[in-house]
């Protein structure tokens, strides 16, 4: 009467096949978790939207102009203290945390290579939420560009409707 004795565990081709894939896995996926750029750039184009919707309901709530500057790697925001379509941004719009003036980036957390591209240096948005030039002329739909990321910010012309497309 013999008596059989079951193994358990692993083989050692079993071992080295599994070991080859985690390889193959690691070579493709830590080449993305190492890299941070892209993540970074698309935080400043969500950053740079969310302040764009900002300046829009800062705009229709106070009923004043909202005036937005960029500048090649930044984004400010000024309202006018006095109303009418004409009214110059003569204040700095505080950030909703309440800091004294609305500029992105803050303090160094800009991408090294995150820069606006093919931009309207300036305008406003009216006590509507619509885009304008200084002159209070209406300005067609706006595509904003930033350099390393593949979605555009868009402003719609008529409603002033702000999103990454």
């Amino acid at each position: 009467m013999g008596i059989e004795r079951r193994s358990t565990g692993f083989t050692l081709v079993e071992l080295i096949v599994t070991l080859l894939v985690v390889a193959v896995l690691a070579a493709a996926a830590l080449p993305r978790l190492l890299s941070t750029q892209t993540f970074d750039n698309r935080g400043f184009l969500d950053e740079a939207v969310a302040a764009l919707r900002y300046a829009q309901k800062a705009a229709i709530a106070s009923r004043r102009n909202v005036c937005v500057t960029f500048s090649i790697n930044s984004l400010t925001l000024n309202v006018a203290s006095a109303a009418g379509s004409t009214a110059a941004c003569d204040t700095a719009l505080k950030s909703p945390m309440g800091d004294a003036s609305f500029q992105i980036p803050r303090s160094g957390r800009r991408p090294s290579n995150a820069v606006f591209q093919s931009v309207n240096p300036t305008f406003h948005f009216d006590a509507l939420g619509r885009p304008r030039t200084s002159s209070d002329n209406p300005i067609a739909r706006q595509t904003i560009q930033i350099v390393g990321v593949a979605q555009t910010i868009k402003i719609e012309s008529e409603t002033g409707y702000v999103y990454a497309n």
